[in-house]
């Protein structure tokens, strides 16, 4: 009987552990709820008062908030791309952007956004700003395999726990977003600094890590674009922006180089097939002091060459 006694108070007290953790799991990812997962009213609170919104809101998710809560209007210009076109819109001083880009796009990103908006039947304007490793099968990026998941079954996720934990550690917030989702990045660099930048990616990393991991051009991702730009009620444009020339100049990236080429030589014909005006070139010149980094323009040169694609594109943008 004791034996049976103490085994069923060692339960009880397992019991009371496990509820006591999950108690302090549920009321932290609520309280904290850095994604703002439960809490949409305050991302919503944000778009209405057109305030800057705090760098720790998910783009993935405040860019699904905007469209299921029907906060694009019919006469915005939608921007869709990686953190290279995310300064457009309200940061650098154009109106009517809908921008619901995300820091490192992946296809499924492009996919899933559009596939929200098409289910809307809107018949917007959108950019779809291309990335030269949008087909590369080994790219890392990963942030968007959970983006689209989230559920009230996060208030139980104890990685979402030590995200929130993590976070909220996290003082400095260099930048910000504005409501119409363009983002505001820190003061440009000197030209020393972004050619130190450019130059130490291709030379420590040899140009074969982060996006260009292993290039590998899949053709089942560029079936899948053919799809996208296939279907839905959109205008599209598509806008290819360059990389840094000091890429293509390191003997490290001639393998690389020659995958850029054929990558965007597949997106032209995609576009040609689906009479879809093509802005730009992964290869147009510009100066590496043009640059942030070795793929970042900075953002006067980023707004004169978006000018130039309203002008090209016959945009209407105040």
């Amino acid at each position: 009987m004791k034996n049976k006694s103490g085994l069923s108070l060692f339960c009880i007290r397992v019991i009371i552990v496990y509820v006591f953790a999950y108690s302090v799991v549920v009321f932290t990812n609520m309280i904290l709820d850095h994604d703002h997962i439960f809490h949409q009213d305050k991302v919503l609170g944000y778009i209405n008062r057109k305030e800057k919104i705090p760098l720790h809101i998910d783009t993935r998710w405040f860019n699904l908030v905007k469209i299921r809560k029907q906060y694009i209007h019919p006469n915005d210009v939608i921007v869709i791309g990686s953190s290279r076109s995310l300064p457009i819109g309200a940061n650098l001083g154009f109106n009517n952007i809908a921008n619901l880009s995300s820091i490192g796009l992946h296809l499924y990103d492009l996919q899933v956004m559009l596939q929200n908006i098409d289910s809307l039947h809107l018949k917007n304007q959108v950019v779809l700003s291309l990335d030269p490793w949008i087909f590369n099968s080994n790219n890392p990026e990963s942030r968007y395999k959970n983006a689209y998941t989230y559920s009230w079954r996060y208030l139980f996720n104890f990685r979402y726990f030590k995200y929130n934990l993590a976070m909220k550690r996290r003082q400095e917030i260099a930048d910000v977003y504005f409501s119409d989702g363009s983002r505001q990045y820190s003061n440009d660099i000197d030209c020393e600094a972004s050619q130190r930048a450019a130059n130490s990616f291709v030379n420590e990393k040899g140009y074969l890590h982060d996006e260009f991991t292993d290039f590998y051009i899949n053709m089942d991702y560029v079936k899948t674009l053919g799809e996208i730009l296939k279907h839905g009620l959109l205008s599209k444009k598509i806008w290819l922006q360059p990389l840094n020339p000091v890429l293509y100049n390191n003997s490290n990236c001639v393998i690389i180089k020659k995958q850029v080429e054929k990558t965007e030589s597949i997106i032209r014909d995609l576009a040609l097939k689906n009479n879809i005006p093509v802005y730009g070139s992964f290869f147009k010149q510009f100066q590496d002091c043009d640059y942030e980094d070795h793929k970042h323009l900075k953002r006067k040169v980023l707004k004169t060459e978006f000018t130039n694609l309203i002008s090209t594109f016959n945009l209407q943008i105040n």
